[in-house]
Formats: C-alpha cells, sequence, structure tokens
C-alpha cells in the first residue's frame, strides 16, 4: 500500500497498521472459531448419544450452536457496521481502505 493513500483515509499510519491486525484476526476467528466449535458440537453430541439422561450435554450442545453462529457472523457484523460509517466516521474509512 502506498502512504499517500494510506494518509489520505487514515490519519495515522499506526492507526492503519492496527486496524490491519485487527482484521487479520477477526479473519483468523471467522476461519478458526467455528472449526473448533464443530469439533466440540460434535463431541458433545457422541457424549448425549452415549448418555441421553444427562442434560447437561443437551444445554452444553445449545451453547455451543449460539456460540457458532456468533463466531461466524460476529466479523461480518463489523465490516456491515464499519461500512454503513464509512462517510461519518474516520477509523470506519480507514478500515474499509484497508479491505
Amino acid at each position: 500500500m502506498n502512504l499517500l493513500d494510506i494518509v489520505s483515509y487514515c490519519s495515522d499510519p499506526g492507526l492503519a497498521q492496527i486496524l490491519k491486525i485487527i482484521r487479520t484476526f477477526l479473519r483468523l476467528v471467522q476461519i478458526l472459531g467455528p472449526i473448533i466449535a464443530m469439533v466440540a458440537l460434535g463431541m458433545n453430541l457422541i457424549k448425549l448419544m452415549s448418555n441421553p439422561d444427562n442434560k447437561k450435554y443437551a444445554t452444553l450442545i445449545k451453547n455451543w450452536l449460539i456460540a457458532f453462529v456468533m463466531l461466524f457472523l460476529l466479523p461480518a457484523l463489523v465490516n456491515l457496521v464499519m461500512g454503513w460509517l464509512d462517510g461519518s466516521f474516520s477509523i470506519a474509512s480507514c478500515w474499509n481502505y484497508l479491505d
């Protein structure tokens, strides 16, 4: 990326670097989070099938399903909010430029 382009969208190149790190972390969470949640969900399903009387596993499955959806949608929601705030918020402009 050109330094002049970064400065025109972001007032500080350091801010651009921090936002780039956050975007990379969110992409990693979006990929690895649901994979880990699916593995844990599968393990809890196996435990529930082996012992159907234990209701603890049913609540764990529900919690992992909620976590799975939240982990998958969190980065998309952040990108959506930053897209809405693009013209009125300097960090949002910088965030969208780094895309």
